[in-house]
C-alpha cells in the first residue's frame, strides 16, 4: 500500500463476552493522516456491532459513531483508505493446524517457547529477542483471537504472504482496507513509537486513559508506521499466510537473546 491519505484504527481486542470483565474490554482509537486523535477513544464490547454490520463499511460507520467522529470525518472515514492494527493473534501455528489434521510434528522440542503447537513463527522470533509473547493456545487469549479473526473473515479480508490482511471487495472509490497484527507490550520498547505517544500525550490525557485504550493507541501508531514508513517495520522472511505476523519496528528486535 502506498502512503496515500488514510485513517488508522487501533483495536485492543476483548473476549467475546468482555462486557462481564471490568478490567479487559475492546478498545478503539482513530488517528488521521498526521497521527492526531480524531474524535474520542471508545471502550466496550464490539461483539454485537460486528454481528449487526452487513459489510466492513457498515462496521466502519459504527466505529465512527462510537468514536464520536463529526459528520465530515464520518464521510471521509468510510470513503478513504483505512489501516487497522489489531492486538490479538490473527492466526494459529502451522504445527497446531497439522496436529488437528491428524499429523504430529517431527521436530523435537523441549522448551515451551519452542513448542510449535503453542507458538507461531512470529512469536518464536519474539522469544529469541528476549520477549515473552502470549500464546492463543496456552494463554487465555483464544477468545480474543477468534473474535479478531471472525471480523476479518466475515467482512471478506484474506491474509497475504506478509501476514497483512486485505479486503477482497473493491469499492467504487478504490479505497483500500488493510488489517495487521501488532503487540503493544513490544511497541512500548520503541523510541520511534515513544515519540508518537509523547505527541499524543501533549494533546490528550493519555496517562489517565484505561490500559485498553492506551494499547489501542499503540496499535494505531503501528498501523500508521506500517502505512507511512514501511521500511522501519520488521517483516517476515518466509510466507506467513497461515500463521500471521506481528508488525513491530525493527528497532524492537535489535538484540538476539540466547536461551
Amino acid at each position: 500500500m502506498t502512503a496515500q491519505q488514510a485513517w488508522y484504527i487501533g483495536w485492543d481486542v476483548g473476549a467475546w463476552n468482555c462486557e462481564k470483565n471490568t478490567t479487559s474490554r475492546d478498545a478503539l482509537l482513530v488517528f488521521n493522516q498526521q497521527g492526531e486523535l480524531v474524535g474520542k477513544p471508545w471502550r466496550g464490547n464490539l461483539r454485537d456491532t460486528i454481528a449487526a454490520a452487513a459489510s466492513y463499511i457498515d462496521w466502519l460507520l459504527t466505529v465512527a459513531k462510537l468514536c464520536h467522529l463529526d459528520d465530515k470525518n464520518k464521510v471521509m472515514f468510510a470513503t478513504q483508505n483505512v489501516v487497522m492494527a489489531i492486538d490479538t493473534p490473527l492466526g494459529f501455528s502451522n504445527g497446531l493446524l497439522q496436529l488437528l489434521q491428524g499429523e504430529a510434528v517431527t521436530t523435537p522440542f523441549t522448551a515451551s517457547c519452542d513448542n510449535p503447537y503453542l507458538y507461531r513463527h512470529t512469536e518464536r522470533e519474539l522469544f529469541a529477542h528476549g520477549y515473552s509473547p502470549l500464546s492463543a493456545v496456552k494463554d487465555m487469549i483464544g477468545s480474543q483471537a477468534t473474535k479478531g479473526l471472525h471480523l476479518l473473515r466475515k467482512f471478506g479480508f484474506t491474509p497475504s504472504p506478509s501476514g497483512v490482511w486485505q479486503l477482497n471487495q473493491i469499492s467504487q472509490n478504490q479505497c483500500q482496507h488493510s488489517a495487521l497484527e501488532s503487540y503493544p507490550t513490544v511497541l512500548k520498547t520503541s523510541a520511534l513509537v515513544a515519540q508518537y505517544i509523547e505527541q499524543l500525550s501533549s494533546q490528550t490525557n493519555f496517562n489517565s486513559w484505561h490500559q485498553d485504550i492506551q494499547d489501542a493507541a499503540y496499535c494505531a501508531i503501528a498501523a500508521l508506521l506500517y502505512h507511512q514508513q514501511p521500511n522501519v517495520m520488521a517483516t517476515p522472511t518466509e510466507d506467513v499466510t497461515t500463521e500471521g505476523w506481528i508488525y513491530l519496528p525493527k528497532e524492537c528486535l535489535t538484540d538476539v537473546i540466547k536461551r
